[in-house]
């Protein structure tokens, strides 16, 4: 049973800009950024964190997250300094998006909002899509809308960066206590006496400590890698609930840090502690 995902190159190009360019796109995004702040300041001080549902009409929810788009006024106009109408076709099918709400999650691991207490993170998130005409706007406005409830997944996200960050570095913290745990067939949480694996049911070895896992007590991860050749490879592997709870708790941002400064990247073939094991072992 293979676990492994097909292999993906990076689809984007390097971009290359001149010096007076680069700064122009930072001196635009920091313009973004400011603006972002005062109209979350205005929805926290002014608005009371609530939507004013005349002007916002809701798309999405998931969890306690909330997408809405701007609605449409058929009598808003925009007006020109000289007094004239300055509306267009164009202007009309421009969507306005805007989503609200709180995630699970700690701001070590997400990076971006606010962290209003313990676990919950306050999101407050817009943007302008055009999609090209009325018809295609309600095409778009759906996509848009799953596209920024993906904002849900950075907590978990973060927390897989961390376990790939473990894995790649071999979790040194463990190597002297591999060997004796390898010896044993008791899983290192409950203390059941392992049977053997039948066509890929049964106990697996845990990935960071070597230890054995009895299949009620193993949690699967599909976690993603680069590898030396500048791919991205992800792999379904098998980990004991406190190698989980150490990489949950570890420190977001070291795992930033390794990758800025370009840790050793992904060598399949020591992907686990054991050379001896079977591809179905090293999976499950």
């Amino acid at each position: 049973m293979s676990g492994e995902k097909k292999l993906i190159r990076n689809p984007y190009p390097d971009v290359r800009v001149s010096e007076e360019e680069r700064q122009h796109l930072i001196d635009l995004v920091s313009g973004f950024i400011e603006d972002h702040f005062h109209k979350y300041e205005e929805f926290i001080v002014v608005d009371k964190s609530q939507v004013d549902e005349r002007r916002w009409e809701h798309v999405k929810s998931k969890d306690n997250l909330q997408v809405y788009t701007e609605r449409f006024q058929k009598n808003s106009r925009r007006k020109s300094k000289s007094g004239d109408d300055d509306s267009s076709a164009t202007e009309k099918d421009i969507a306005v998006m805007l989503s609200v709400g709180t995630l699970v999650g700690e701001l070590d691991d997400l990076i971006f909002f606010r962290q209003t207490q313990d676990n919950v993170i306050d999101n407050f998130t817009s943007c302008v899509i055009d999609p090209g005409g009325k018809a295609m706007r309600l095409l778009f406005i759906p996509v848009a809308a799953r596209a920024m409830l993906t904002t849900t997944d950075f907590a978990y996200c973060g927390q897989m960066k961390k376990l790939s960050r473990l894995l790649q570095q071999q979790l040194s913290t463990f190597k002297s206590d591999r060997e004796a745990l390898q010896q044993k067939k008791e899983c290192v949480v409950c203390g059941k006496i392992s049977s053997k694996k039948i066509r890929g049911f049964g106990p697996s070895t845990c990935k960071l400590c070597s230890g054995r896992v009895c299949s009620s007590c193993k949690i699967r991860k599909r976690v993603s890698f680069i590898s030396q050749g500048n791919l991205l490879i992800q792999r379904k592997m098998a980990f004991c609930p406190p190698c989980i709870s150490l990489a949950t708790n570890s420190s977001a941002q070291d795992a930033a840090r390794d990758q800025a400064t370009g840790f050793k990247t992904y060598d399949g073939s020591s992907a686990s502690p054991h050379s001896n094991e079977s591809a179905t072992e090293l999976y499950d």
